[in-house]
């Protein structure tokens, strides 16, 4: 697609609808921030030519003119401008190492053609090489997801929408035993390269946590679901139920980090409450009202031995019990 006809389509895009209006001067603002810089000139010749094929107005009692689509006028612009393709390829970036691929499926056509038309803008303009200079990096070690097949994946969704039970053969992680079930999904949660399944089986009221990736041989029902009274997916996480909580309220935690470790917490703080206090051995004293929960135990770890937990007194204990495990599992001495 020519450059001039991506512009055309965007103008048709800016353009407002009456009693509204827009001039060209605005209109070349907003072409130029969407990667088109044309003269006023252009843009007007564009309006006269679009004018002609389109049923666009011209107001020439307002100076300067304004331009808008009539009223009642049915105007549905293929494609996308180049600052909403950027965001889909940046989105893309982001989320396809997070989700399942079969996930991704309903996204790839807007991510094609988001793809295509930075493609298809001059070598000069700007969106197009910030692509090149814009990258998302993971923190951590980055595993690979669990793909899920394509045909569970429209039967939970499905079933999700509708609020209706699915059946599905679910593989055990533990036993490997196949079993087939009646599923009333509550709702879905993604956790790292997992997406988990917050569900009732059957008739029971008790709730499980279900990998997606495990479901096989899917069917839909008309059944209503099984929902027990009152769940609230945020209260059930919030609760420890998918391992993010482990206590009820937030813990005051106290640890001493050394200098290099505690330097980014100057800047991204653990929270509005944070006080970092140098110490005389060179260390950093940091205090902060945190959740209680694994994620905190899994930042503290990452640290190694440049931190040290003062407080609570429980989370201490649990770092020296596990300082007293690993030094007996590499031979050293406590």
């Amino acid at each position: 697609m020519p450059e001039a006809l991506l512009r055309q389509c965007a103008m048709l895009r800016a353009i407002p609808r009456q009693p509204q209006g827009i001039d060209a001067v605005a209109l070349k603002a907003r072409l130029f921030d969407e990667g088109f810089n044309v003269t006023l000139r252009t843009v007007q010749r564009d309006l006269e030519a679009l004018s002609s094929i389109f049923p666009l107005t011209c107001d020439t009692h307002m100076r300067p003119y304004a331009w808008a689509w009539e009223r009642g006028a049915v105007h549905d612009m293929p494609g996308m401008d180049s600052s909403t393709a950027l965001t889909f390829v940046l989105a893309d970036e982001l989320l396809r190492p997070l989700l399942p691929r079969t996930s991704l499926t309903h996204l790839e056509p807007h991510f094609a053609q988001a793809r295509v038309t930075l493609d298809q803008l001059s070598a000069t303009s700007g969106l197009r090489t910030w692509r090149e200079r814009v990258r998302v990096l993971p923190r951590g070690l980055r595993l690979r997801r669990a793909d899920v097949p394509t045909d569970v994946l429209d039967v939970v969704y499905d079933a999700l929408l509708r609020e209706r039970r699915f059946e599905a053969d679910y593989s055990a992680r533990q036993t490997g035993d196949t079993k087939h079930y009646q599923v009333s999904p509550l709702g879905l949660v993604v956790r790292d390269s997992v997406t988990y399944l917050v569900a009732t089986l059957r008739d029971y009221a008790d709730i499980r946590q279900l990998a997606l990736h495990r479901f096989s041989n899917p069917g839909a029902t008309d059944l209503s679901l099984n929902r027990p009274h009152g769940f609230d997916l945020d209260a059930y996480i919030a609760q420890g139920a998918m391992g993010v909580s482990t206590g009820e309220a937030p813990v005051a935690l106290v640890a001493l980090f050394d200098t290099d470790a505690a330097e980014h917490l100057a800047e991204t703080p653990l929270g509005d409450n944070q006080r970092l206090t140098p110490q005389d051995d060179g260390r950093i004293r940091v205090e902060a009202s945190v959740p209680d929960n694994r994620e905190l135990r899994w930042w503290l770890q990452g640290f190694g031995a440049q931190v040290e937990v003062l407080a609570p007194a429980s989370l201490r204990e649990e770092f020296q019990r596990m300082a007293q495990t690993l030094a007996e599992r590499y031979g050293g001495e406590t």
